[in-house]
């Protein structure tokens, strides 16, 4: 069976918008990379770097994406504030 194949030679337009949802806490005590898990899941786990990961456990926070290097498994994101229980009933 023929499946098509490409190569992204290049982004015109990044389409970074918000997304909610929780911050799992890293198997290393003293990581400061953590993993964020989106409520809509559709969209993939994406990586957050934060000294504050104890007190963003409890919350729900909004992340965007910033970056995504190319042998990297995760998104890099940037982190925007703590979600309104709002956010999760439009996913």
């Amino acid at each position: 069976m023929r499946r098509p194949t490409g190569k992204v030679v290049g982004i015109i337009k990044r389409n970074s918008r918000p997304l909610c949802g929780m911050l799992m806490p890293s198997p290393i005590k003293e990581a400061t990379r953590h993993l964020f898990t989106p409520a809509d899941r559709r969209m993939p786990r994406v990586r957050v770097e934060t000294r504050q990961a104890a007190s963003l456990q409890a919350h729900r926070i909004v992340v965007a994406i910033g970056g995504w290097l190319r042998h990297s498994r995760y998104p890099n994101v940037r982190l925007h504030r703590d979600a309104p229980d709002a956010c999760f009933e439009q996913g």
